[in-house]
């Protein structure tokens, strides 16, 4: 038998002792810290995968509560608007009591006084209803509001520009259910909002006791208004309108009402109790609060219109667009409705989503406990094997002394 210097025995028992003992090391962490990549070298392709599913999984928790937020929101203001809805159900009964004959006028000042109530307190509801403080339903994009360009954006997805849109930009005051429900299907000023018969002034003193007055005298018999052209120059006041003008006088033909000047109507300089006001209650069932509106169609205060119900003629026109109001708020309402059930879907989705995603992310990043638990069994033997081994390699260099006599 040869023997060398070089005790390649026990320098092959130190080598694997080693192998052994580090892999014990790593089955100590796995064991310890329950997860099967602790650092980038036991698993670098799996660590980058198991980060990113991390980033979705975490992003997917956040999305899922900023979803019940939303719904939360939507709650909130769809509520507020059943309370709206509530109040034009009452002012639409209002102005079929209103509109019966049994009535006198001290009748309807009592029924209007409860109108103009209500009317106030749909408005007060649009600029208070809040939520966390800020509020919904009013419309504006001030400081005391979460709207952005009339919208609150929820991100509802784990990744950028995932979101969902609830648009709350129309307002909800009384100004501004009227003008939406009555003018909102207009998209260009220059659109017509109203045709209007105009008749000469003879022609309509034959058919009616007076032309002065339009609420006692305008005729929409078939869906058709009908006024005198005294009534049209004084309803326009030297407004540009597509009407046949003489010497800047309208004439008898067709008058054609734009949405832009019918913003001037409501705007402008109207006095209450004027000629264009006597013309809004008795078309629209609307009249101007106040002295004066505001100074352009984009300023006007929000408690500016009021349902008029003070007479006969006013009461019949509004019932029609009371509808139309209440057409209007259910409409957001089911935009809301709709919303609330999308967030539902949308939860439910991402938890299916979440929840296999860490799965999969498990199966990479988790210590399988029973592999480990049979790996440090065989390692602990592999390393007190090798330990046994290198003692008895280190001994055999015994054997060359003794054959040195020593």
């Amino acid at each position: 038998m040869a023997l060398y210097l070089t005790n390649i025995s026990a320098l092959s028992a130190q080598r694997y002792l080693s192998n052994a003992t580090n892999a014990l090391d790593t089955v100590y962490k796995r064991l310890s810290s329950g997860l099967r990549i602790n650092s980038a070298k036991d698993d670098a392709a799996g660590l980058q995968i198991a980060n990113r599913m991390t980033s979705q999984i975490k992003g997917l928790m956040q999305a899922n509560r900023n979803a019940s937020d939303g719904i939360a929101l939507a709650q909130v203001a769809e509520g507020a608007m059943d309370e709206m809805t509530t109040m034009y159900q009452k002012l639409r009964t209002m102005a079929i009591q209103s509109a019966n004959g049994t009535n006198t006028s001290l009748d309807r000042e009592a029924i209007q006084k409860e109108a103009l109530a209500l009317s106030s307190e749909i408005t007060r509801i649009s600029q208070k209803t809040t939520y966390n403080g800020a509020t919904l339903l009013s419309g504006a994009n001030d400081k005391n509001s979460i709207l952005q360009n009339g919208k609150i954006s929820l991100q509802v997805g784990a990744y950028a520009n995932d979101t969902i849109d609830i648009n709350l930009s129309q307002g909800y005051s009384t100004y501004q259910t009227i003008t939406t429900s009555l003018f909102g299907d207009y998209k260009d000023p220059s659109d017509v909002v109203l045709n209007v018969q105009v008749i000469a002034d003879a022609d309509y003193l034959s058919e009616f006791d007076s032309h002065d007055d339009i609420s006692a005298g305008i005729d929409m018999a078939n869906g058709e208004i009908k006024i005198s052209a005294t009534q049209a120059n004084q309803l326009l006041s030297g407004k540009t309108a597509s009407a046949n003008i003489t010497n800047g006088t309208i004439a008898a033909g067709n008058l054609a009402i734009s949405k832009e000047q019918m913003f001037d109507l409501i705007d402008g300089s109207l006095k209450e109790g004027s000629l264009g006001n006597d013309f809004l209650k008795a078309v629209y069932g609307f009249s101007v609060i106040g002295n004066k509106v505001a100074d352009t169609s984009t300023n006007v205060k929000v408690n500016s219109l009021q349902i008029d119900l003070s007479t006969a003629k006013s009461s019949q026109a509004a019932i029609n667009n009371i509808d139309k109001y209440i057409a209007n708020v259910d409409g957001a309402r089911a935009d809301l409705g709709a919303i609330q059930n999308r967030l539902e879907s949308t939860i439910r989705n991402q938890s299916n989503i979440m929840e296999n995603t860490m799965d999969a992310r498990s199966r990479i990043l988790d210590t399988d406990y029973a592999q480990e638990s049979a790996a440090l069994i065989q390692n602990t033997i592999m390393q007190q094997a090798a330990l046994s081994m290198l003692q008895q390699a280190n001994q055999r260099t015994n054997l060359i002394l003794s054959l040195l006599g020593q």
